[in-house]
């Protein structure tokens, strides 16, 4: 469905009202677009709040030497768990140039994750696992994709 002549913040409100039943697919021209209509909305439809998973990109090109910045592969992850775990008629808000960049199984999505709670064991071998998804080992954590470990603190 296209909406070439709607603009501004009525797009979220017509988007959210048409997806509100049976979930679907927002493909915006670009990241800016998908992150207002992301955050646009819940501000219109809360009770839609946890279904709508916005997915940036990961702002890098391929022949960048640089890597995603921390803070945006953890919303990217973030996103895509959630998509995998199985949200009951998901609203999906992605850039059309975010759309065509490759994303890792969803079995490795599922079987590369462990919750952690207030007094929960770490699994074993839970330093590799972390280094697996580019977390780095600090003495103290002061940015994203980092962690410590004091004793039985984690």
């Amino acid at each position: 469905m296209s909406w070439l002549n709607i603009s501004g913040s009525a797009k979220a409100l017509v988007y959210g009202k048409e997806l509100e039943q049976s979930g679907g697919i927002i493909i915006t021209r670009n990241e800016t677009e998908a992150t207002t209509i992301a955050s646009e909305i819940p501000f219109f439809y809360p009770g839609l709040t946890e279904r709508v998973v916005y997915l940036p990109e990961g702002e890098v090109l391929p022949y960048d030497l640089e890597t995603t910045p921390p803070s945006i592969k953890a919303v990217r992850a973030t996103a895509l768990t959630r998509l995998m775990s199985g949200i009951e008629n998901p609203i999906l808000v992605i850039s059309g140039p975010n759309l065509m960049q490759p994303v890792a199984a969803k079995s490795f999505w599922l079987g590369s994750q462990f919750e952690l709670k207030i007094g929960s064991t770490l699994p074993d071998g839970h330093e590799k696992l972390l280094e697996a998804w580019g977390y780095t080992k600090s003495f103290r954590v002061k940015s994203p994709s980092t962690w410590s470990q004091r004793g039985k603190v984690f």
